[in-house]
């Protein structure tokens, strides 16, 4: 007897470890309030949806039940909740399988994903949810496998909250978010597998948020954004320099209106030139002659400009390390050699 009584209790604790670790392959979809209040009690261990998570009910003001989750195999979808005001609830979701997209909840007040490190799934979306001011609740999101899009988020004034994420698998796109001033919160991105997009954002004024290190196999395109001028950010001009696909710069304020443009900015600016560290080109400032020591590169061509971009001259730095600069008016130009870019002073 006692070791029927045994073996129940072992049956039993099995069955209670496997729901603890997954639940509803078939997925989860909530219409109320009342549904996700009981949910914990209802379904006592039960961590990881396997389908997919459906929130979609005009009453539903929180989703406070749903604090057990830790896991979605599937989607998640939080979608034409006119109650909901935070969804603080999936705060211990660490992990997402599938698609995401939080759309069309005007009471929204913030994304409640304090703990989500990677999504995994074709897109994860933020559209339409016009009163929410700041992204900070995902500070710990690092990967997206999929496409990144924020779009028509009228209170965002900057992407802060976003700054631990370094990946986005395909393309990423912000667009239509007309306070968005800036994209600070991207600095550490350093990776998107495809296109990045920026356009029609009413506000935005400056892309020096984007870390030097991103790389772009894809497509650039920024336009329509009527008051941004600086468009010369480390990262742009290191991908015009060296484009993985088109560009286009369009319809954006002076100093952003083409690539052309923008070429021209990146050249003049010394704040974002890539060092050259190993090149010795002296004296700086120069009056009369320049000298190059140290080139090390296949290139071998030394392309002096002046600070609106246009070329004046190229020097084959091997062949004859010296230049004569005597003919050149005093003031600052910049010297390209492969890919590399420094500024030469002349004064006399």
């Amino acid at each position: 007897m006692q070791s029927k009584n045994l073996l129940l209790i072992i049956c039993l604790l099995a069955t209670l470890t496997l729901s603890s670790q997954s639940c509803f392959p078939e997925g989860l979809a909530f219409s109320a309030q009342s549904q996700i209040d009981q949910f914990a009690s209802v379904n006592v261990g039960c961590k990881k949806i396997n389908g997919n998570l459906t929130i979609l009910g005009k009453n539903i003001k929180n989703l406070d039940g749903l604090s057990q989750i830790t896991e979605v195999g599937g989607d998640i979808y939080i979608t034409s909740c006119d109650s909901i005001i935070n969804i603080d609830g999936l705060k211990n979701i660490q992990k997402v399988g599938g698609a995401i997209r939080i759309q069309n909840n005007p009471q929204l007040m913030s994304i409640g994903f304090q703990h989500l490190k990677h999504a995994k799934g074709d897109f994860f979306y933020i559209s339409s949810n016009p009163k929410i001011k700041s992204l900070n609740k995902m500070n710990r999101l690092d990967s997206i496998s999929g496409i990144f899009q924020i779009w028509n988020q009228d209170s965002i004034s900057s992407l802060t909250g976003l700054d631990s994420l370094t990946f986005v698998g395909k393309d990423i796109a912000i667009f239509k978010n007309k306070n968005l001033k800036n994209l600070n919160g991207l600095s550490s991105l350093v990776h998107v597998g495809d296109g990045f997009r920026v356009y029609e954002n009413a506000t935005l004024s400056t892309l020096d948020a984007l870390s030097v290190d991103l790389k772009i196999d894809g497509p650039l395109v920024i336009n329509d954004n009527s008051t941004l001028s600086d468009c010369a950010a480390r990262a742009i001009c290191e991908y015009i320099k060296n484009p993985s696909s088109f560009m286009v710069f369009n319809n954006n304020s002076s100093g952003c209106g083409s690539v052309s443009d923008v070429q021209t900015a990146c050249i003049s600016s010394g704040d974002h030139l890539t060092s050259i560290d190993e090149i010795k080109i002296y004296p700086n400032p120069a009056s009369e002659f320049i000298t190059f020591e140290g080139i090390k590169f296949k290139e071998s061509v030394a392309t002096l400009y002046d600070i609106n971009g246009q070329t004046l001259m190229k020097m084959d730095v091997k062949q004859q390390p010296s230049f004569d600069i005597s003919h050149l008016p005093v003031g600052l130009y910049i010297i390209k050699v492969g890919s590399f870019y420094s500024k030469l002073y002349i004064q006399r």
